[in-house]
């Protein structure tokens, strides 16, 4: 299956939520050649019935009732974790889930190893998360982190530069330029994708990775919440209406 670039919502947490998505995804006349990304967070903790903000975080169990079998959206479930033993917790994970179209590992570069084996057991998109801890262990530098993704080929469908990590920090557009610069370059078979700190006002600040990539894929976060941390219906919609017109100008075949 062909991997599209997508825009994502990152946090959603019930089934009305993701439905709303959709029906909005509809009226916008989505260009069916990009994706909506729903990202519903998952943790070890919450795997081991820890404490966890569930403003964020719904129970694992009920994953699968949050998300929605619709063919325009890419429903992701993203899991972190810092204990051992990757292999088990995904196959505990995705029992609890049920169904889901792949997952993202916010996790430092896992072993490809156990990758492989999970690759080899199911087929789901696997987007590998670079974080500013993950860009620090492969060398700091945007050819040192082309380097370390070298192992991943073949292993992850997507990987997605977030120094913010989910925080709202804010987005780093030179610091974008130069990664993304070394990794389109660099030829590896991955679609490429930015996160951190993007939302509704600072969208514009895409048009020159977008020069450089048009096929670039984006999610959001902290920004599309209300001071709760609620996923806020102004905020995602918005945020889409203005990701719908970048995505319309730079890929006018979609």
């Amino acid at each position: 299956m062909r991997s599209k670039p997508y825009v994502g919502i990152t946090g959603v947490t019930t089934r009305s939520q993701s439905e709303a998505i959709s029906r909005y995804v509809e009226e916008l006349g989505w260009p069916q050649a990009t994706q909506v990304m729903v990202g519903v967070l998952a943790s070890y903790k919450g795997l081991c019935s820890q404490p966890v903000n569930r403003n964020q975080y719904p129970e694992v169990g009920r994953i699968g009732s949050v998300l929605i079998n619709d063919r325009g959206l890419l429903n992701l479930v993203h899991y972190n974790s810092r204990a051992d033993g990757l292999a088990a917790q995904l196959t505990e994970l995705l029992s609890e889930v049920g169904w889901a179209d792949g997952v993202q590992l916010n996790i430092p570069w896992p072993s490809p190893e156990v990758l492989r084996r999970f690759r080899s057991r199911t087929y789901m998109t696997v987007v590998q998360q670079i974080s500013a801890r993950a860009y620090r262990m492969a060398g700091g530098t945007p050819e040192r982190l082309v380097r370390s993704l070298g192992a991943y080929e073949g292993l992850i469908e997507y990987a997605l530069i977030d120094p913010s990590g989910g925080t709202g920090h804010s987005f780093d557009v030179e610091f974008a330029k130069s990664a993304l610069t070394a990794l389109v370059g660099s030829k590896l078979g991955f679609k490429w994708g930015i996160a951190g700190g993007l939302g509704t006002d600072n969208l514009e600040r895409l048009r020159p990775l977008l020069d450089l990539y048009p096929g670039l894929s984006w999610d959001a976060q902290a920004r599309l919440r209300t001071v709760d941390d609620r996923l806020d219906p102004g905020k995602w919609e918005s945020y889409l209406a203005a990701s719908w017109s970048l995505i319309t100008e730079y890929r006018p075949q979609d």
